[in-house]
């Protein structure tokens, strides 16, 4: 049997609470909006770094790590990070959401304040909200999904970071406009 190996894109989502154990450094900054700023590549370097070190060292199915890390857009609030992560798959059909976001979560300290990841040789860190660790697959994201809106909500997508919203009825209310509000 020949396997072909295909790259899969994966996009995730991490609130910043410090870094390297400094609350001051997970505060926004202008230069964060600047793809091409000294500060965004450091910043995007550092996450990049501990994230390829902490996946593969928590999961067998993910053992070879990520081809290739990026940031692709720093938010205000604290620091919201949007990252893509390429991984080689054997099938598409596979859908590594779960085990990248276990990897991560298991990959750290809980703390009182958030999950610490570290790069193994104690170099760098970043505490995150464990509660904002999002992982989805690319190819899934978005508005062209069937009823991803339901009771004629409407769909905005923001293809910036592969995300999207409903816009809800006045009556209706919830992440997919599935709850009524009256």
């Amino acid at each position: 049997m020949i396997y072909t190996s295909t790259l899969k894109r994966y996009r995730g989502k991490l609130k910043i609470l410090s870094v390297n154990n400094s609350e001051a450094l997970a505060v926004f900054q202008p230069g964060l909006s600047e793809v091409n700023s000294d500060v965004f590549r450091v910043y995007e370097q550092q996450i990049c770094s501990i994230v390829n070190d902490v996946i593969p060292s928590n999961s067998d199915l993910l053992r070879g790590g990520s081809k290739d890390c990026f940031v692709f857009s720093f938010l205000n609030g604290s620091i919201i990070t949007y990252l893509a992560l390429d991984f080689t798959q054997t099938s598409r059909s596979i859908d590594l959401s779960s085990e990248i976001s276990r990897a991560l979560t298991s990959g750290g300290t809980s703390l009182p304040e958030g999950l610490l990841l570290a790069r193994s040789d104690g170099q760098a860190n970043i505490l995150v909200d464990s509660s904002s660790i999002e992982v989805i697959d690319t190819s899934r994201y978005g508005c062209n999904r069937n009823t991803i809106c339901a009771n004629g909500g409407s769909c905005l997508e923001d293809a910036r970071i592969y995300d999207y919203e409903c816009r809800c009825p006045s009556d209706y209310e919830g992440s997919f406009c599935q709850l009524s509000s009256q």
